[in-house]
């Protein structure tokens, strides 16, 4: 063991002593009387000498005593985890189970950016930059990408494409993550439906599947304007202020410098963040036709 190791060790009994009455007793904790880690490796290669807790007469190995705490600390988070998220499963099955789709074609024939075929040169980088985002998300490195077009250019099916390979390769790498998908215009028709009938989901709901998701795709931004633009950029907000580290994915007919116009500057400069552009400016009607480029 390296000697600064040692010292920190000791340093670190001494203040045990100092700060909970401990001291060293003539006994020796070894690597053949210690208790096993998670592997079925003793917790400790070299010899410590124990301590005894002066007010209970307990005797103990600090090395082991401190292993003890850090694989309950460990175990507490993983449940925590799986308290909010769920098991591996239920993170794969989230995308489906909570999605708000506009189109219930993009849930059920979507497979993938696989299933996005460009029709122009522009729609082949898109593509490129959303396979990239796809692996930005799933190697943990937060974004926010900002998918902006024409109507019809496409970028409801590239934006779910990204959802569904983030589910898809970040369950089949073992740590599946949490993604949902919401067609903004109706969830915030649904939001303001619910002030007035409060059997319905509301606000309250979808903040918190959003808060719970580790990857938000919000659909088509911008389409709800003919309402309340004041309430819709206060909702916008408090999306992204429950979205600190995480990945959102943002579509909207509007670009950056539009939203800036139209929203709240809280949303945008959260939005800001992290932004990854996806931009769509000469691509016309995706759905008129396909042609694989």
């Amino acid at each position: 063991m390296a000697m600064e190791t040692i010292g920190r060790l000791k340093r670190d009994a001494q203040q045990i002593m100092v700060d909970h009455s401990f001291i060293f007793v003539n006994e020796y904790c070894t690597s053949k009387t210690c208790p096993t880690d998670a592997n079925g490796k003793p917790v400790h290669k070299n010899d410590f000498q124990k301590l005894q807790n002066l007010v209970t007469e307990e005797i103990f190995c600090p090395k082991c005593r401190r292993e003890a705490v850090e694989r309950c600390f460990r175990e507490s988070e993983t449940q925590r985890h799986e308290m909010i998220f769920g098991t591996e499963a239920q993170k794969y099955d989230y995308l489906k189970r909570y999605s708000i789709i506009g189109e219930r074609e993009l849930i059920t024939k979507n497979k993938g950016l696989k299933d996005y075929v460009p029709t122009t040169a522009e729609a082949k980088t898109n593509k490129d930059l959303a396979t990239q985002a796809v692996l930005k998300i799933v190697g943990g490195t937060p974004i926010n990408v900002l998918l902006t077009g024409n109507t019809g250019c496409g970028k409801s099916h590239l934006s779910f494409g990204i959802a569904n390979n983030v589910n898809e390769m970040s369950r089949r790498d073992g740590h599946a993550m949490t993604v949902v998908y919401f067609n903004y215009k109706k969830i915030y028709n649904m939001i303001t439906a619910s002030f007035n009938d409060k059997s319905l989901k509301g606000r309250d709901y979808f903040l918190k599947i959003a808060e719970n998701a580790q990857c938000l795709v919000l659909d088509d931004v911008g389409s709800e304007l003919i309402k309340d633009s004041a309430f819709s950029s206060e909702l916008l907000t408090e999306f992204l202020d429950s979205r600190e580290e995480k990945h959102t994915i943002i579509t909207s007919n509007y670009n950056f410098d539009s939203l800036k116009q139209l929203y709240d500057a809280r949303f945008t400069s959260r939005l800001s963040r992290y932004q990854f552009p996806i931009t769509f400016a000469e691509t016309g009607d995706y759905r008129a036709g396909q042609i694989v480029m």
